[in-house]
């Protein structure tokens, strides 16, 4: 057996065994929901990086899409609020209509005078605030998607090389970085609010502090809904809430629509009594089982819970993000689908003793977009949609 791959294109990295590529199965797997609008990696990743005109187009085509399936008769099919869909309309034509003076006023007006960060700290939002020190990534991926690149003073560390997640053209107009930036640097910069968390460097913390830099501490990053709120609070934080609940409303949607296409797969093509055995995975240097205390646990878990057709589950623990997995009993387990989240191609000839292998039915996803921890979670559960519908095939 030569080498394979399913390679989903731009962000796959794909397990190597021999020396040849199959195709990718993505062409396949959309061909599998033919009666549904079109979903794309590169277009959801264009949303998520706050193109508004493509959030409502999706938001719509969605929103129609369940009620194509809710007229079919398919149950538990899910759906915006007409509530909230109008808002998303509403947010999207204010936005895509007004200039930014406009929408910076409008902002102002709905914004809170006070906001608890996640110490409990009451933080005192000025009208004036327009310049940002995101020291966290989930703060410099929001403000990346909701405000202008001239309103970030500087990128955390190691923010730069993550180029498969953030534009490489957008992330060169905000030449600062954190880590290299000395107090005098700093002071000169005069940023209106920090957003630090609990791993903050003290010492910048402590500099922060003696230049009366106000501080918004994100400490909870422990479940998409996690995510969402912190999206909602840097929002109102730096004067871009209209922005940040637009961004949500596409969040509950994105993951509303892969839930249903799910849904309908099982519907649509009944897969018989026998199910397969299915394993997910991460491999750095070695192999370990993400569990429901990690994020990609819980959208693995959220993943194949409509999938009834794989005999499969994530563990559940409260003390452990990942437990590690012996190649001796990968091998024993012999399961008839994988899920891999790794960084780098992955030789490993011990896969060869899996039904997986001999089915061709081992797919890779990309463990950056996996372990980032911002809004931009939906694409890592695009990955698994598309992995998880390929076994249908």
């Amino acid at each position: 057996m030569s080498w394979w791959a399913l390679a989903f294109q731009p962000m796959a990295i794909p397990v190597i065994i021999g020396q040849e590529s199959n195709e990718s199965l993505a062409l396949k797997t959309s061909l599998l929901l033919e009666e549904l609008s079109p979903l794309h990696r590169d277009t959801l990743h264009q949303a998520l990086a706050g193109d508004y005109a493509l959030i409502i187009q999706l938001i719509d085509q969605w929103d129609n899409d369940a009620k194509k399936l809710h007229a079919r008769g398919v149950k538990g099919i899910q759906r915006l609020s007409d509530e909230s869909l109008l808002q998303a309309h509403l947010l999207s034509h204010f936005i895509l209509t007004s200039d930014q003076k406009t929408i910076r006023r409008q902002n102002c007006k709905l914004n809170l005078d006070l906001i608890r960060d996640d110490c409990g700290n009451s933080i005192s939002i000025s009208d004036h605030f327009k310049k940002y020190l995101p020291q966290t990534y989930l703060s410099a991926s929001i403000l990346l998607s909701i405000a202008p690149a001239e309103e970030i003073i500087a990128l955390p560390r190691g923010l730069r090389g993550l180029t498969k997640i953030y534009s490489t053209e957008l992330l060169n107009t905000i030449p600062e970085d954190i880590g290299a930036m000395n107090s005098e640097r700093l002071y000169s910069k005069k940023p209106d609010l920090a957003f630090v968390a609990p791993y903050s460097h003290p010492p910048s913390l402590a500099v922060l502090n003696h230049q009366k830099i106000p501080l918004f501490s994100i400490n909870y990053l422990d479940s998409v809904e996690d995510i969402k709120n912190t999206l909602l609070k840097v929002g109102h934080a730096s004067n871009h809430i209209l922005e940040a609940q637009l961004l949500a409303l596409f969040m509950d949607a994105c993951f509303f629509n892969i839930d249903n296409r799910l849904t309908f797969l099982n519907e649509k093509f009944r897969p018989g009594p026998i199910k397969k055995k299915f394993l997910y995975l991460s491999y750095r240097q070695h192999y370990e089982q993400p569990t429901q205390k990690s994020l990609t646990g819980q959208l693995m878990a959220r993943a194949i819970s409509f999938c009834p057709h794989l005999d499969g589950t994530i563990p559940e623990r409260e003390d452990l993000w990942r437990i590690p997995f012996e190649q001796e009993r990968l091998i024993q387990s012999s399961p008839d689908v994988m899920i891999i989240s790794t960084m780098h191609p992955l030789v490993d000839q011990n896969l060869k003793e899996t039904q997986a292998f001999n089915t061709q039915s081992i797919y890779c996803v990309d463990e950056v977009i996996q372990d980032s921890p911002t809004h931009y979670l939906a694409l890592a559960y695009f990955d698994f949609f598309q992995a998880l519908s390929a076994t249908y095939l």
